[in-house]
């Protein structure tokens, strides 16, 4: 192997010697809480556990040690296994890339089968992939599973929760979860660390337990990280994510206490989001001045999301019917949607089925424009819109190297408020005038 340039060398050797005098404090803070060290493949084999739950920061290799366990013990033992994330549009968004190549290094890759959509061994292990968000209804028939992964289970929704908890009850089975915590009152981060069952295991995975960490370059971003972002402790210890400044749009989940005499004040929008390879979003929302929740006339006017439908369409057809089961009402033809210009395909499909629907303006500063009027109101959304309450905890602005917000929008969340503001474009919202915190700028 051919040496480096001599300065190259030195300027290597500089970066080690730097980097052991950092690694004691980078090493120092860890999140608060009782954890367990065993490892993963230990727990699941032991029978103790009902719950499993990974937590970390980045570069920890939660994600490759559960892999890692699961191929091991179905290469021993027939299991049924999911995995899921709330959000998985396609098979390419799941940890099935993880796992084959886990498989492809284990002693039993012969016995394996990895096809497109799932994975079998021989001695009847089954591994599927599921995302929740899609359609939540279909995760009733993991009745029977013997192993359920979680990834990325910060992000899942209450409703996910409800349904995998009482779902998951054979005899000897396990719910598994892995996540870098994000906020407190997260439906996974509370039931591992404020609501803890019996018989559950938690375990803090950071990155000085990776043994491939000074394989990658990822040591590199960690060094940066440390000198230069207050965002450390989150990224890359997996504390909460303590960084209010990045939500885009701060919101409240229960339908807003309207005064007696303002109930018919509202005002009905309608807006849709072709998704493509995204979800697809249409939401109702209601305008109602500031005066209908006793406020004076000049602060917030409210809008509140009452109707929603979230999730990826393979078709326009699925839109229409998706949109028409949600909101039967805009066959009436009194109302009308504002839609994503890009696909007039989709809207011309929407009109020939009744559901008046018209392109938005779209332009340089539309995004922010819009964003800009929608922090203007106090948001309100219905527990019957998960989707979009889920999506309004995480809507943040990127940050940049130093964990302050940019002017550049998260675009992973932003589906339903993308609806939302061709919604509300060109209303009038006078008497409304409020502002809030945002960013100005350009965004694409």
């Amino acid at each position: 192997m051919a040496l480096l340039p001599l300065p190259r060398q030195h300027q290597t050797l500089v970066q080690a010697q730097q980097g052991a005098k950092q690694w004691p404090a980078m090493c120092a803070y860890r999140p608060k809480g009782l954890h367990d060290d065993m490892p993963a493949l230990e727990a699941m084999q032991s029978g103790l556990f009902e719950y499993l739950f990974l937590l970390g920061g980045r570069a920890g290799g939660k994600s490759h040690e559960v892999a890692e366990a699961i191929v091991e013990l179905c290469a021993t033992t027939p299991k049924r296994v999911v995995c899921g994330r709330e959000f998985q549009v396609s098979i390419r968004d799941s940890s099935r890339s993880l796992l084959v190549n886990k498989i492809k290094a284990h002693w039993s890759a012969p016995e394996w089968e990895c096809l497109e959509t799932e994975l079998r061994h021989k001695n009847g292990t089954l591994i599927t992939f599921i995302g929740m968000a899609r359609n939540p209804e279909s995760a009733k028939s993991l009745e029977g599973c013997d192993i359920f992964w979680g990834e990325e289970a910060q992000s899942f929704s209450a409703a996910s929760m409800e349904i995998l908890i009482p779902t998951i009850r054979e005899s000897g089975s396990m719910l598994l979860f892995t996540l870098n915590p994000r906020y407190e009152d997260d439906p996974v981060y509370q039931l591992a660390m404020v609501d803890r069952p019996d018989y559950a295991f938690v375990k803090v995975v950071e990155f000085e337990d990776n043994p491939y960490l000074f394989c990658s370059r990822l040591v590199n971003d960690l060094r940066k990280a440390f000198r230069s972002s207050n965002r450390y402790k989150h990224v890359w210890r997996g504390d909460l994510d303590r960084n209010s400044a990045l939500l885009i749009l701060h919101h409240t989940i229960r339908r807003p206490p309207i005064l007696p005499g303002y109930e018919h004040t509202g005002r009905r929008l309608y807006g849709i989001d072709f998704g493509g390879t995204d979800p697809t979003a249409f939401v109702r929302l209601w305008h109602f001045p500031p005066q209908a929740l006793g406020r004076h006339r000049d602060d917030k006017g409210v809008l509140y999301f009452d109707r929603e439908f979230v999730q990826p369409c393979r078709s326009n057809r699925e839109i229409v019917a998706g949109v028409k089961e949600v909101c039967p009402e805009l066959a009436e033809g009194r109302w009308h949607v504002k839609a994503d210009s890009a696909d007039p395909k989709a809207i011309g499909e929407l009109n020939e089925a009744s559901v008046p629907t018209i392109g938005a303006v779209k332009g340089d500063g539309s995004v922010l424009a819009g964003l800009r009027t929608l922090a203007d109101h106090d948001i309100w959304i219905s527990e019957d819109c998960p989707a979009t309450g889920q999506c309004a905890a995480n809507y943040r602005w990127k940050a940049d190297r130093m964990g302050k917000p940019t002017n550049v929008p998260e675009h992973q969340y932003s589906h339903p408020f993308d609806a939302s503001r061709y919604a509300i474009e060109d209303e009038d919202f006078s008497g409304s005038d409020g502002v809030s915190y945002i960013i100005l700028g350009e965004a694409s």
